[in-house]
């Protein structure tokens, strides 16, 4: 088993039961009851503890495997005896090995199929966790009958790794476009300065999420695209400030002092009313919270 699977659920699949239908005529005639039927079938399909074995410094579990590996055996138990002479389940009842009655249905292309949804442990990578899966199932494959047509209908890691690709892309161009226009207006110092603060704000961004245990998902990553277009935008707002400082005479440091604490209130306003939008989320129970 996968350790980052935590269930799978299987839908429109028959399952297997077996079913023990009573005659309620020989019942009669054997002085036998419904429940001294149920109670010799459920006393005999049990596991039972054995204890441990010391093997050294290594304990072993030991276990009384009793549970049926053959329906048909269920019919040599003995229910009850009668004039010395025991009754068994066949002489009450047929025991039958056949299919539950089905509680749920899945089609596709018109078509009956069975549906396993794969459901992964909370904070486990969804991307690794696919990629194993993945993996199992081509194994599995060489094993199962060759009209068996597997298809994966739905992979929210796909989604995943389409919005880290465009946190990327968005990274990149916005690198881009933002050196260039500053290059254009304000130099190139003054455009390093903001092409440096964007992947060194995204770098700490990681470094603090996994610090806290966050996972990778939709909401970080929808998170961190909406923060990046803020930081772009403040960042040019504090380097134009600084630069006009610099071309009014001011010297570089005294510039950039008198530039930040002059839009530092603007910009927390500005970036406090994003979050304010944002903020009964926290509110939420689950991840989203």
């Amino acid at each position: 088993p996968l350790p980052a699977v935590l269930r799978a659920d299987l839908r429109g699949g028959l399952e297997r039961e077996v079913k023990v239908e009573v005659d309620l005529s020989r019942m009669n005639y054997y002085g036998v009851a419904l429940q001294d039927v149920i109670d010799a079938i459920r006393s005999e399909n049990v596991n039972i503890p054995g204890g441990t074995i010391d093997v050294g410094s290594t304990k072993y579990l030991v276990r009384i495997d009793g549970e049926f590996d053959d329906p048909m055996l269920i019919e040599d138990l003995v229910v009850t005896m009668k004039e010395g002479r025991p009754v068994y389940v066949r002489d009450v009842a047929k025991v039958d090995f056949g299919f539950a009655e089905r509680e749920s249905f899945a089609r596709m292309d018109d078509r009956s199929v069975v549906t396993l949804d794969v459901i992964k442990r909370s904070g486990e990578n969804i991307i690794e966790t696919a990629q194993a899966i993945r993996a199992e199932v081509e194994m599995i494959v060489p094993l199962l009958p060759p009209t068996t047509d597997i298809r994966i209908t739905s992979d929210q890691s796909e989604e995943i790794e389409a919005m880290v690709s465009s946190l990327e892309n968005n990274i990149i161009s916005g690198l881009i476009l933002i050196v260039g226009v500053l290059f254009f207006f304000l130099g190139a110092g003054t455009s390093a300065f903001v092409a440096i603060s964007i992947p060194a704000s995204m770098f700490l961004s990681f470094m603090v999420l996994k610090a806290m245990g966050v996972s990778m998902n939709m909401i970080v990553l929808f998170s961190l695209i909406l923060a990046l277009g803020m930081l772009v935008d403040n960042a040019i707002v504090v380097v134009e400030n600084i630069y006009r400082y610099i071309e009014e005479g001011w010297d570089r440091l005294t510039a950039a002092k008198k530039a930040t604490g002059e839009v530092a209130l603007p910009i927390i306003a500005a970036t406090a009313t994003t979050l304010a939008a944002f903020a009964p989320l926290l509110f939420w129970p689950g991840e989203v919270g």
